[in-house]
């Protein structure tokens, strides 16, 4: 996924000073159980210092947290769809049938055509991987799929059921809710 360093950093910052409060630990707290001047700490929080890997897990580890918790953010078209779920005690059967959700597989894209559509060197097999990674953290996550899109195997990566990406795809066209641009590498 495409993310600027900016956006990286706004993310983690903000998640790192609400897990910290969430965990009810100052951050000289936090500083010395991570090894490091709290000055330093602070600066990791203000974003005016930015992460390494090593610090990013430490960190996860010392506020009792996923790596995922730290660096990423719900996106605000799903947060009301997320905020009440929680994993099922098993994971659904292999062969229970998921449903596809038109409304949430139209956030999601939705969602990922607004933070990455405009950049140049972003095409359908970058969608569709990303929407592909997005479906998969989630099932880790949930045991369930957030669109319910079915993938394929494919030599570029996996590739969603084209027939209902297609057909969601000239939907949302027809509403002018996107826009496709056609560029030549």
């Amino acid at each position: 996924m495409y993310i600027t360093i900016k956006h990286f950093e706004t993310m983690f910052t903000k998640n790192l000073i609400r897990l910290r409060h969430q965990a009810r630990l100052s951050q000289s707290d936090v500083a010395d159980k991570l090894g490091m001047a709290r000055a330093t700490y602070i600066k990791l929080e203000q974003g005016e210092k930015s992460p390494t890997l090593s610090e990013i897990r430490k960190i996860a580890h010392v506020l009792d947290v996923n790596i995922e918790d730290l660096i990423y953010e719900i996106p605000s078209s799903l947060k009301e769809n997320t905020t009440n779920i929680q994993a099922p005690k098993k994971a659904l059967p292999r062969h229970h049938k998921i449903r596809l959700s038109h409304t949430k597989l139209k956030n999601v894209l939705l969602y990922v055509i607004g933070e990455v559509g405009s950049m140049p060197n972003i095409g359908t097999t970058v969608l569709y991987k990303l929407l592909y990674f997005i479906d998969f953290d989630y099932y880790e996550k949930f045991s369930a799929s957030i669109t319910g899109m079915k993938y394929r195997h494919n030599h570029y990566g996996p590739t969603p059921d084209i027939k209902v990406f297609d057909d969601l795809i000239k939907e949302m066209q027809e509403k002018n809710e996107i826009a496709i641009n056609k560029t030549m590498f």
